[in-house]
């Protein structure tokens, strides 16, 4: 007696029989809400059709901090979407008690890839988080991308950069971040911009003592780099 678990065509061999009472099996992922199934077999002899013995059915946990995350996201002002290679329609399922308005599942590599190209053309800035070998296209493609610690290598390789802890929460904090570090280097553009006009050009104009001007120098440096700790706090 030989057995075989895996996919219900692999597990029947249905590529080398044609389909009959023992070896038509249907897959219901979406009656039993699961996104993916497995199906265990045997064949008596080599004359004999694989029979089914039994079917496994998967389902994939959303992370505790997912719903969180991703309302934080919005708030900010990110429009979370759903790429996802699994054909199962319990992963539109999932994105919609997640909140998500967009969500497209069984896509391939290319079919990411396209999508996020779609995305760029009308203008948006797209960050991509991908854990899989299938999402190494697409994280490469997107302008910002990140993966996880523990992800397959191509995935982390196309990334660029890693969450080391696993949680995906890091991303709302890499967001608040980089919001406060883009209205540090603003603050400071305009603090150099007011700096250098009133007190270099009269400087110059020989109106202010060199010493004096040279102290108002180390005193603008002092206050951007205090200016720019604050992004310890963030």
């Amino acid at each position: 007696v030989l057995y075989r678990i895996g996919h219900v065509d692999f597990a029947l061999d249905r590529t080398g029989y044609a389909a009959n009472a023992d070896n038509d099996l249907i897959i219901d992922l979406a009656t039993h809400r699961a996104s993916s199934a497995v199906v265990l077999s045997c064949q008596n002899s080599p004359s004999n059709a694989w029979q089914a013995l039994a079917g496994f059915y998967f389902n994939d946990k959303v992370r505790d901090s997912a719903p969180s995350m991703l309302a934080a996201l919005k708030k900010s002002g990110i429009e979370p979407v759903m790429l996802t290679g699994d054909p199962s329609p319990q992963a539109l399922v999932m994105a919609e008690e997640l909140g998500m308005k967009a969500a497209y599942n069984g896509l391939s590599p290319t079919d990411k890839v396209n999508h996020i190209q779609a995305l760029q053309a009308k203008g948006a800035v797209v960050l991509m988080v991908g854990d899989g070998i299938n999402d190494a296209p697409v994280l490469a493609a997107a302008d910002v991308s990140t993966s996880i610690a523990g992800a397959a290598d191509l995935a982390q390789v196309s990334s660029d950069s890693i969450i080391l802890n696993g949680q995906i929460e890091a991303i709302t904090a890499a967001k608040r971040i980089a919001d406060k570090t883009k209205r540090i280097i603003k603050q400071n553009l305009r603090w150099a911009l007011i700096y250098n006009s009133s007190v270099l050009i009269p400087a110059a104009l020989g109106y202010v003592p060199p010493w004096l001007a040279a102290i108002g120098m180390s005193l603008s440096s002092l206050f951007v780099v205090l200016n720019a700790l604050r992004l310890k706090r963030a």
